[in-house]
């Protein structure tokens, strides 16, 4: 089944709809609340962490069976339960409506599929095998969690701030030299063994390297009267 890729944004602003409660629906919503969505779930009854996150208020629990027109307003939506009729309904109603929508027990009749993901602050890796073998994805997903550590997301903290500051004010050249640095083994190695000040020291001799030289000033000569 052919697929593109794409990464959602500003889930906090839409309307996601999850029908299902059990540990399908538990797994999947917790990835659209890592991506900021507050979904509304429905269904009669609903797992002890989803129950959890609810009375935090990171989920909007409406205890009760699916019904059509639930998917009104809805940008997103997943179908979880464990009957094929409602999960089917769920996905003809969100054809109709446009609804994007993500099948759990048919992923041809929906519009998305979920991925292995893993995050280390803004960066975020997926990995999917478009459904031919869950297991082999859950095997590169952990090879991924082995191979990028928590140095990743301190690094790109880093590098987004640098950014932000100082990078700034240099010029283009000397701006793009400077990020490249900070992106390498290099730099990666440094903030993993906590040099910190090593960092900062990359920065200011990049700082001090784009300054402009000042002019050099002749004394004046001075007459006497």
């Amino acid at each position: 089944m052919p697929a593109y890729p794409i990464i959602l944004t500003q889930l906090d602003q839409a309307r996601v709809i999850v029908i299902g409660g059990g540990s399908v629906a538990e797994r999947k919503i917790a990835g659209l609340i890592e991506g900021g969505a507050c979904p509304v779930v429905i269904c009669p009854t609903i797992t002890a962490a989803l129950a959890a996150w609810h009375a935090e208020g990171k989920i909007t629990w409406q205890a009760r069976p699916y019904a059509e027109g639930d998917l009104a307003g809805a940008a997103l939506a997943i179908a979880a339960t464990n009957v094929r009729g409602v999960n089917a309904a769920v996905a003809d109603e969100a054809r109709r409506r446009g609804v994007l929508a993500n099948i759990s027990d048919a992923p041809e009749e929906g519009g998305w599929t979920t991925t292995a993901t893993v995050r280390r602050g803004d960066l975020l890796i997926a990995a999917t095998t478009n459904g031919a073998s869950p297991s082999l994805t859950a095997a590169i997903r952990r090879e991924l969690e082995a191979a990028y550590g928590d140095e990743y997301a301190a690094l790109l903290a880093l590098l987004r701030e640098i950014r932000a500051g100082p990078a700034r004010s240099l010029p283009p050249a000397a701006r793009t030299a400077l990020l490249r640095r900070l992106a390498s083994r290099e730099a990666l190695a440094l903030v993993r063994g906590g040099q910190h000040e090593q960092i900062a020291q990359i920065v200011a001799q990049a700082l001090a390297e784009a300054a402009p030289e000042q002019p050099h000033q002749t004394p004046k000569e001075h007459t006497h009267e």
